[in-house]
C-alpha cells in the first residue's frame, strides 16, 4: 500500500530577526525556523539552511531514519538555526526528526496525541486519512488551547489555513512562526493508470475522426484485422502520425496550462510589486516623522511580497527581483528602527589618569556629576563630566565590601555592611546616616530620589525606603503597598524618575504609589536576554536599557514604545551606563575607561 500527502503550508510574516519556512514535495517534509541579524537577515540565513537541506537530500539514496539523522546533522551547526523538523514519506513508512523545541501532533480517528517532542527521532507505519500536525517553536508557543482544539477538529489541510492565519497575522510577536498540516491518502496506482489510457485512447479517437477519408484503414488497423504488406507499412505510418500527433497535442496542452499560468503569477507579481513600491515610499517617508508607521508599513511590504518566493523558480529573474526587494526593505527597515552601528567610539575618560590600576565597577550620576565604584581597589571617583574634573574622594576604611552606590547633589551614598555611608564630595568627608537594619535581606541595589534613599532587597522581595529630614532619614517603610506581591529574586537594578523602575534579566518593572502599573515593551518584536543596567531620570524622556548578551543598548519612550537602539561589539564589556539627555551622552563606563556614545 503506497500513501500520498495532502499538505497546507503555513509560514507567519519575517522581520530582520525571524523567519520561519515550510517544504513539502515527494514526499520530503521541512518545517524551519531561523534567527538573523541587521547584517544577516533571517530570510536570507533561513534559505541558506533550506538549501543545505535539499542539496544534501539528494546525495542520499534511501529513505529511512538514518537519512534522517544525516539531515539534522548537515545543519545543526548553523548558529543561526532555532529549530528544524524533517520528515521523509516512504510508501506507508514516514520517519521524523526533531531538532529544537518543535512539537509534531498525530490524529488518527477520534484519537490525537503528540508523537515527537524536541530533539527526537521516530518512525511508524501511517493509515489513510490520517493527519499529521507539524509545529515549529514559535507556533506552538502562541496556538492556544482553544485554537489547538479547532485545529484538532479539521477534517483536511486547507481548513487549518483559516484558523492559522488568524492566528499569526495580527501581531508581530508571531514572526516566523510556521506550520506544516499533512493528511495521508491511497495512491491508485491501477486507477490512476486506467485514467491515464483513457485519455490517450479519446484522444486518439478523436484524432482519426479528424482524418477524414483514412479513418476506415486506420479503424481496421487499431482493430487488428488481417492486411496485405501494403497495408501494413501504409497502417505503420499512420499510427506514427496519430502518435506524433496525440503527443504534440498533449505537450500543446501542457503548454497552455504552463503559459496561463505563468501568466497569472506575473500578473500577480506586478501587481505587488506596484503594492509594495507604494509601502516602501510611503514608509521611507515617514522614518523621520513617525517611525512606528513606517515600521508597520516597511513590515507589510514584505508580508506582502513573501507568498511569492515559493511561486517562481530558484535563480529566476522574478526571483532575483523580489529578493531584491526584500534587501531594499530591510535597509530601509534598519533606518526605520533606528539601529545604528557603532564601530569607534571615542573614550571619555580614562580612570588610571586618577589612580594606576584603576577600573569601574558601578557608575551612577545626578545631572553633570558621576560617581564611579571601583571595588578591586576599594575607592571612589568623582568625575564631572563637563569640565571633567576627577578625584578619588574614598578609600577602602569607607568602601569595604559595598557593591552599589548613587549620587544626589554633592553627596555620594554607597551601601556596605555598616549601612548607607553619605560620602560629601566637597571635603571628601564620610559617615554612616543609616545603619544597617538586621531585617535587610539581600541588597542588589542602591538608589535616590529628591533626597530620599531607596534599596532594592531582592531576599525579602521589598523596596525599603528611608525619607529625608531636616535631622537625617527616617526610619525604614516599605515603598511597596502591603497587598503587593511581586518576585524580585532576578532583579538587577533600580532607577527612579517618580516612578519605581525594577529591571530583570528579559523585562522591567514599573511602580508607581507603592502600586504596580501595567507595563510592556511596544512595537519590538524581539526578547531582550540580558538586561545588567538601566537609566532614566525625571527630566529624561527615554529609557537606556544595556543588554551585554545582544551587545546594545535599547532605547523606549517611557510609555514602552520602542525608539532606537545602538550596536557595538565592545558593550558585552560594559559594566554600567547613565545616560544625560541634556548633554546627549550615552556614558557607558567599561573597566578602566568611560566612553560616549551621542545620542541621535
Amino acid at each position: 500500500m503506497e500513501l500520498i500527502a495532502k499538505a497546507a503550508k503555513i509560514t507567519a510574516p519575517e522581520d530582520l530577526y525571524h523567519w520561519g519556512g515550510v517544504f513539502a514535495e515527494n514526499g520530503f517534509y521541512i518545517v524551519l525556523e531561523a534567527a538573523g541579524s541587521v547584517e544577516k537577515p533571517a530570510v536570507s540565513k533561513g534559505r541558506e539552511i533550506f538549501d543545505k537541506l535539499l542539496t544534501s537530500f539528494t546525495n542520499y539514496q534511501k529513505r529511512d531514519l538514518e537519512t534522517v539523522t544525516k539531515l539534522l546533522n548537515d545543519v545543526k551547526s548553523y548558529t543561526h538555526l532555532k529549530s528544524v523538523i524533517i520528515g521523509l514519506l516512504d510508501q506507508s513508512t514516514l520517519y521524523l526528526g526533531s531538532f529544537g523545541e518543535n512539537q509534531v501532533w498525530l490524529k488518527r480517528g477520534d484519537k490525537v496525541g503528540r508523537i515527537l517532542s524536541e530533539n527526537e527521532s521516530v518512525a511508524g507505519n501511517v493509515q489513510e486519512d490520517d493527519l499529521f500536525f507539524l509545529f515549529s517553536p514559535s507556533f506552538q508557543k502562541n496556538l492556544t488551547q482553544e485554537k489547538k482544539q479547532k485545529l484538532f477538529l479539521i477534517k483536511n489541510p486547507e481548513e487549518a489555513l483559516e484558523i492559522a492565519a488568524s492566528l499569526l497575522f495580527n501581531h508581530v510577536e508571531k514572526f516566523g512562526a510556521s506550520a506544516l498540516v499533512l493528511l495521508m491518502s491511497l495512491l491508485d496506482q491501477e486507477k490512476s493508470r486506467a485514467k491515464i489510457i483513457d485519455k490517450v485512447h479519446l484522444n486518439r479517437q478523436s484524432l482519426i475522426r479528424g482524418l477524414g477519408t483514412g479513418k476506415k484503414f486506420i479503424s481496421k488497423f487499431l482493430l487488428g484485422r488481417s492486411a496485405d504488406a501494403e497495408e501494413v507499412k501504409s497502417k505503420k505510418i499512420l499510427l506514427t502520425i496519430s502518435a506524433v500527433l496525440v503527443c504534440l497535442l498533449i505537450a500543446s496542452i501542457f503548454l497552455n496550462i504552463n503559459h496561463t499560468r505563468n501568466s497569472k503569477n506575473h500578473l500577480v507579481l506586478e501587481q505587488t510589486i506596484t503594492q509594495v513600491t507604494q509601502q516602501y515610499e510611503e514608509g521611507s517617508s515617514l522614518i523621520d516623522l513617525n517611525p512606528v508607521r513606517a515600521r508597520e508599513l516597511l513590515s507589510g511590504a514584505k508580508l506582502s511580497l513573501s507568498p511569492l518566493l515559493s511561486v517562481f523558480p530558484k535563480n529566476s529573474d522574478e526571483e532575483k527581483k523580489i529578493n531584491e526587494w526584500f534587501s531594499k526593505i530591510s535597509i530601509a527597515e534598519v533606518a526605520a528602527y533606528k539601529i545604528y552601528k557603532l564601530t569607534a567610539v571615542p573614550v571619555f575618560f580614562d580612570l588610571s589618569l586618577v589612580k594606576q590600576g584603576g577600573e569601574g565597577k558601578q557608575i551612577a550620576s545626578f545631572r553633570n556629576m558621576s560617581a564611579i565604584l571601583d571595588s578591586k581597589n576599594k575607592v571612589v571617583y568623582s568625575l564631572t563630566t563637563d569640565t571633567k574634573q576627577s578625584a578619588v574622594i574614598a578609600g577602602s576604611e569607607t568602601i569595604k565590601e559595598a557593591l552599589s552606590l548613587t549620587v544626589h547633589a554633592n553627596t555620594v551614598y554607597l551601601v556596605n555592611s555598616d549601612g548607607i555611608v553619605a560620602i560629601d564630595i566637597p571635603t571628601k568627608t564620610a559617615k554612616i546616616v543609616v545603619k544597617r537594619d538586621e531585617a535587610w535581606g539581600e541588597i542588589a541595589a542602591l538608589e535616590n530620589f529628591g533626597g530620599s534613599l531607596y534599596l532594592l532587597d531582592i531576599k525579602n522581595n521589598a523596596i525599603w525606603k528611608y525619607i529625608a529630614t531636616d535631622f537625617g532619614f527616617s526610619a525604614k517603610s516599605n515603598y511597596l503597598n502591603p497587598d503587593v506581591r511581586v518576585n524580585f529574586g532576578s532583579a538587577r537594578a533600580i532607577v527612579i524618575d517618580g516612578s519605581v523602575w525594577v529591571a530583570f534579566p528579559t523585562n522591567i518593572m514599573k511602580f508607581s504609589r507603592g502600586l504596580g502599573q501595567p507595563w510592556s515593551f511596544k512595537s519590538f518584536s524581539e526578547n531582550l536576554q540580558n538586561i545588567t543596567a538601566i537609566s532614566t531620570g525625571d527630566n529624561d524622556k527615554n529609557i537606556y536599557l544595556l543588554d551585554k548578551t545582544t551587545n546594545r543598548i535599547i532605547v523606549f519612550e517611557k510609555d514602552g514604545s520602542y525608539q532606537s537602539q545602538y550596536q557595538w561589539d565592545e558593550l558585552q564589556n560594559a559594566n554600567g551606563l547613565v545616560a544625560n539627555e541634556e548633554e546627549k551622552k550615552i556614558y557607558v563606563l567599561m573597566g578602566n575607561k568611560i566612553y560616549a556614545i551621542d545620542i541621535k
